[in-house]
């Protein structure tokens, strides 16, 4: 699915799902991830610290995030648990 993004994405943070026991880890994803998707690839150990990074980054409060995976993961960010 990343290939729908080539070329646009700044940073692409990857992280394992949390309390999801059939998750991939962040360096299993990291290893399936091509080296030209993002200007910048990091492993996020947990959501609130890849959602750090993103809005350390931020040169305004401008610009989209992009949440992937599973729908527990987006359902974590929505609530506000993250």
């Amino acid at each position: 699915f990343l290939a729908a993004f080539e070329g646009t994405l700044e940073g692409l943070h990857l992280m394992t799902i949390p309390d999801e026991p059939n998750a991939h880890t962040s360096f299993d994803l990291f290893s399936r991830v091509p080296g030209d998707a993002a200007q910048e690839i990091g492993l996020a150990g947990t959501l609130t610290s890849a959602l750090e990074s993103i809005a350390g980054r931020a040169d305004s409060d401008k610009g989209t995030v992009i949440v992937c995976g599973s729908l527990y993961l987006a359902g974590t960010v929505l609530s506000g648990r993250a």
